[in-house]
């Protein structure tokens, strides 16, 4: 691990030769949100979908991506990194080094900030949920900004199906859906061509636990094109 924004004290790292020498079993690690994702695409919803992009709403706000049926991770394993997608440009600071990304606005931590500080991440979900005012306006202006997100996302990609999930959509996760299918539906350029399915992940809570068990059969049994030419 290089560098990881909310472990500062896990600079460089060897995780995975650590974990191999202290448990003697082979190791798998990659990126939680791609492990959501390859988890989606064995257990979820996307089992049958070509080409979507999982939104992973945890701690931070991350995600992954299948093209044509593969995983895309980038040459740092750091690829769909959704969370650092600018939609206010005078807005906050993000650890990052930009200003306004999504993760700076819309991450838990800035929804208590947003509630005064006072009130837990998961108190001002369930208010939500509830239909208390002030929590809905902040999950709504957050699910706002996520969207604009998720407009560029699908822009980029073209893609079929934009799935949202992670430990931070308990109880909000049908407001969040609801805002993003909406402004994806109105304001995705290729509208007109294919609509583009935003669902909830029907395993959103555990996506990462089961896409790290998903990551043996997927790096066994998954075609990968490299793998074929080379062979």
């Amino acid at each position: 691990m290089v560098s990881p924004p909310r472990l500062p004290a896990w600079d460089q790292v060897p995780i995975k030769r650590l974990l191999r020498e202290h448990t003697r079993f082979p190791v798998t690690v990659d990126n939680d949100a791609t492990a959501a994702a390859i988890g989606e695409r064995w257990a979820g919803i996307a089992r049958t979908t070509p080409s979507f992009a999982y939104l992973y709403l945890g701690t931070g706000i991350g995600g992954g991506i299948f093209l044509d049926n593969q995983v895309y991770r980038g040459r740092s394993m750091n690829a769909a990194e959704f969370g650092h997608i600018t939609v206010e440009p005078d807005g906050p600071e993000c650890y990052c080094g930009n200003r306004g990304c999504v993760e700076a606005i819309c991450c838990p931590s800035a929804i208590e900030a947003a509630m005064g500080g006072h009130v837990a991440h998961a108190a001002v979900c369930a208010a939500a949920a509830q239909g208390e005012p002030g929590a809905r306006q902040v999950i709504e202006r957050v699910a706002g900004r996520l969207a604009d997100a998720a407009v560029s996302v699908v822009n980029m990609l073209d893609i079929d199906l934009l799935v949202l999930g992670g430990p931070a959509l308990r109880e909000v996760g049908e407001i969040y859906r609801e805002v993003i299918a909406r402004a994806v539906s109105s304001r995705a350029l290729a509208r007109r061509l294919h609509a583009v399915r935003v669902e909830t992940s029907p395993i959103a809570a555990d996506a990462a636990a089961i896409g790290a068990a998903s990551l043996v059969f997927h790096a066994t049994y998954a075609p990968r094109l490299g793998t074929l030419l080379s062979g």
